[in-house]
């Protein structure tokens, strides 16, 4: 904030309301990394509907009536229109970043138990009995060279793009 009432960054600043209302919607950036962390883990776990709810209910359900409804509450004015978004970013990334721990933790508790680590270097240490059972000489693993694409199996090319227009 320093920065911004510094005198370089002031001749570009045609009001000094900037300056008092800018630590507002900054303060909210925090909490859009919950948000964010939310989204991302439900769109990898296929689950994009929760998803795209969190980001609809973050701007629609939660900004839109704030921004109506705290200019009018008290003296807040127009500091109510700039405190709507980090109050949103709050709600909406905490309600996102707390439905993803319970997700997680629901698909945790019901995934498939793995073998304790003895169990699994006891598998890796026995060879597999179909590779066991070939001739040495079926056993090698040399790189088998494949022949070279000719015309025929070469993919066609692809056609010329037209000329450019100027």
């Amino acid at each position: 904030i320093a920065f911004l009432q510094s005198p370089n960054c002031r001749i570009f600043m045609m009001d000094a309301i900037i300056v008092k209302v800018l630590p507002a919607p900054t303060f909210g950036f925090f909490f859009m990394a919950f948000q964010f962390t939310g989204q991302s883990t439900f769109v990898g776990l296929g689950k994009a509907k929760q998803a795209v709810f969190f980001s609809l209910f973050r701007k629609i359900i939660i900004v839109v009536p704030l921004t109506l409804l705290l200019p009018h509450i008290g003296t807040l004015g127009v500091n109510g229109v700039f405190i709507a978004e980090p109050i949103s970013n709050l709600v909406g990334g905490l309600a996102s970043f707390l439905t993803m721990i319970f997700t997680l933790r629901k698909l945790l508790k019901s995934a498939p138990a793995v073998p304790p680590a003895a169990e699994t270097a006891e598998a890796a240490a026995e060879p597999e009995t179909a590779e066991a059972e070939l001739p040495p000489a079926a056993q090698t693993t040399e790189a088998t060279v494949e022949p070279e694409a000719t015309d025929e199996t070469a993919a066609p090319a692809p056609p010329a793009l037209p000329p450019a227009e100027e």
